[in-house]
């Protein structure tokens, strides 16, 4: 008889490459083991809570019993004191409930205890996998459970969950022998009289492994998926529900890519509490619109919801984009503003601008204007906008040729009314709009050229909301800057928002027509393929896992921003390797329109480069799309932790510069700073 302790643990190997290997590794033992035999909770089973108790605390919320959860504790620990047995039964801890809540309630709450388990249970679906390998092996198969739950419930579970072939159940609570003891081992041995070699698949160190090795029991240690994860701090009870499920379909699903993880583990949750609370915002309402491309994984989503919830409004995808709504929209400016809009860029982005550019935008004839070039102290076209200066000369060359730019304007503000004809907005004595936000400029944009009332559902709005605009907005995470905490958070990372909310298609630059139609005009600006898959993968796992939340959407009500939010902040605070390797190949649009200006997430420089040009380097990742995402090659373990301290102290040091920076302005205007002040804190 075989003797030995085996591990699933490999850190050395990528989540998906562990899952393939493990499974080949347990397929290769069942071929040459006569009986299998399985843990049941933590191994074949899982719940969709990520701790036991919490079913607990679902069964006094659903019987409005207070503190039913610490009494529920309470009174199976006090059963297990009681008993004389290895293990106990869940009527024994319910004669002991009983005295603390009285019996007729004790009776209910045993009652919705059960159905609360089978509810939030699902099988494993790597263990499944093995299982059904060894079903078709015609291997002799057992589950071995110590656990309080009757023999009964514990049988249905199984089968409900698709092991519906198997020898016997032996649970601890009916047989008073157990696992973590081991005398359950030789007992089972003697009554299903095994005389062949048998494997033993378990969770618990101790119970499963160490104590079946002891009885000859080849005993495989399958690491429970709780482990894999990084469950630290706490979690309200509809973290737990929602983290759970993230878990139990990532580490137990073959053939993830990394960004399908990233969609389930790290962004759905974000999305979730978005939808729901874009659903309750629209409710009675005729039609929504989901402004393109931020809009087009909302779209799918909420099409999702619309499955399950009744008289939802009618959703449809509008191409939009800044360029296409906002420059024809110049028309409603006064000259100084339309000129303002024309010249404007990003250079805390890294994002760069020639007069070349902005014509090439506004689809109009380099050639035509060279001639202009000298007198408004150009060379050439190609020369860079780099500060106010500079763009105060191309706004004096654009005021000399507006009549051009104005006939352009026209024309395209012709196409996009007809375009939004074809898309219903004549039907609509309303429209409401839903894009990820910030200023609500698209939204102004379409009241502007429209004339009619436009509404706006947002993932966040800024203070900097237009006016005009500012009472028919509306945003999740923050609304006109408050709470301040995530405006600040989310807006220091805004490009991580706008990534995760991108669409897998060319941005709008604008509209042509064919056969009377109005065709929308897409370009990729990022010109990178690994982007484009990225946010396809991305899509795939948030599609995955969205129907799992729906089905728990009773238990997920009342969600709050901050318990949503909490893992895309936790991800882009901790900045790990394995993630800024992944962002490192992607790169991201930082200008409107057609530009080609993009820049990156992480930057990559070897060992030797960041020591020689470490002032160069830290100056370059505070543009990063990521800020400060940095990987310096060659560094070792100890190096990294090193330099993210480094980092950390540089990041420190700059924050301070600008705290320091704004209190001499305080000195210098008590008045600005007393109001800054007063809108920070809320008021």
């Amino acid at each position: 008889m075989e003797r030995s302790v085996l591990s699933s643990q490999d850190p050395g190997l990528d989540r998906d490459q562990a899952i393939r290997n493990e499974y080949d590794r347990l397929c290769e033992l069942i071929e040459r083991h006569d009986w299998i035999s399985f843990d049941i909770y933590d191994t074949a089973l899982l719940r969709n809570v990520l701790f036991p108790s919490d079913i607990f605390e679902l069964v006094g919320l659903k019987l409005q019993i207070p503190h039913f959860k610490k009494k529920r504790i309470k009174a199976e620990a006090e059963a297990r004191r009681r008993s004389r047995r290895e293990d106990i039964h869940l009527d024994e801890i319910y004669d002991v409930l009983g005295g603390i809540i009285g019996r007729e309630e004790s009776l209910r709450a045993r009652q919705v205890e059960l159905e609360t388990e089978e509810e939030f249970t699902t099988a494993n679906r790597f263990i499944k996998r093995v299982y059904d390998y060894a079903v078709s092996q015609n291997k002799r198969i057992l589950f071995i459970s110590d656990m309080y739950l009757p023999e009964d419930f514990l049988t249905r579970l199984l089968i409900q969950n698709g092991y519906e072939r198997f020898e016997k159940l032996w649970v601890s609570n009916r047989i008073g022998l157990s696992k973590g003891t081991g005398s359950i081992y030789p007992h089972i041995k003697q009554i299903s009289e095994i005389n062949g070699r048998w494997l033993h698949i378990g969770d618990n160190r101790v119970a499963d492994v160490d104590n079946a090795a002891k009885h000859q029991i080849t005993a495989y240690h399958y690491e429970s998926v709780r482990k894999h994860a990084d469950l630290a701090g706490r979690f309200t009870l509809r973290q737990s529900i929602m983290k759970a499920i993230q878990i139990n379909i990532a580490e137990t699903t073959e053939g993830l890519s990394y960004w399908e993880r990233f969609g389930i583990e790290t962004v759905s949750s974000l999305f979730y509490g978005f939808m729901t609370w874009l659903v309750g915002q629209l409710k009675g309402k005729k039609r929504i619109y989901f402004l393109s491309r931020d809009g087009y994984l909302p779209y799918r989503l909420y099409r999702l919801l619309a499955e399950h919830l009744d008289g939802l409004p009618e959703p449809v995808y509008l191409y939009a984009s800044r360029r296409a709504y906002q420059v024809p929209n110049a028309l409603n400016m006064d000259l100084q503003a339309a000129l303002e809009l024309l010249t404007a860029y990003n250079p805390a982005l890294g994002q760069k601008l020639t007069l070349g550019e902005i014509l090439d935008n506004l689809r109009l004839e380099r050639q035509k204007y060279a001639h202009l070039l000298a007198e408004y102290g150009f060379s050439d076209y190609k020369d860079e906008i780099r500060n106010e200066h500079d763009r105060r000369r191309a706004q004096r060359f654009l005021k000399a040729i507006f009549p051009d730019i104005a006939a352009q304007l026209k024309t395209e503000t012709e196409m996009l009314l007809q375009y939004l004809r074809e898309k219903g907005f004549e039907e609509q004595d309303e429209i409401h709009v839903m894009d990820v936000g910030w200023g609500g400029s698209t939204q102004k944009a379409l009241k502007d050229i429209t004339g009619k009332r436009v509404f706006g559902y947002y993932f966040g709005t800024t203070e900097n909301v237009y006016p005009e605009i500012a009472t028919d907005t509306k945003g999740y995470a923050f609304h006109l800057g408050k709470p301040y905490k995530f405006r600040k958070k989310i807006m220091r990372n805004v490009m991580m928002y706008e990534f995760i909310f991108s669409a897998p298609h060319g941005s709008l630059i604008g509209f042509s027509k064919k056969n009377g139609k109005i065709i929308p005009i897409l370009k990729d600006t990022e010109q990178n393929e690994r982007v484009v898959q990225a946010i396809q993968e991305i899509q795939t796992g948030v599609l995955k896992i969205f129907p799992q939340y729906i089905a728990y959407q009773e238990y997920l009500k009342g969600l709050k921003p901050e318990e949503c939010l909490k893992d895309y902040f936790d991800f882009i605070d901790h900045k790990r390797h394995e993630d800024l390797l992944a962002f490192s190949q992607l790169t991201g649009s930082v200008a409107i329109g057609g530009s080609l200006c993009t820049q990156k997430y992480v930057t990559v420089v070897s060992k030797e480069e960041y020591h020689r040009n470490k002032k160069e380097v830290l100056k370059q990742i505070s543009r990063n799309l990521w800020p400060n995402a940095l990987i310096v090659e060659g560094m070792r373990y100890w190096e990294k932790k090193s330099l993210q301290l480094i980092l950390n102290k540089w990041l420190f040091a700059w924050q301070s510069f600008g705290f320091l920076s704004k209190l001499k302005k305080a000195v210098r205007h008590p008045g600005k700073a007393f109001r800054y002040i007063w809108i920070r804190l809320g008021k």
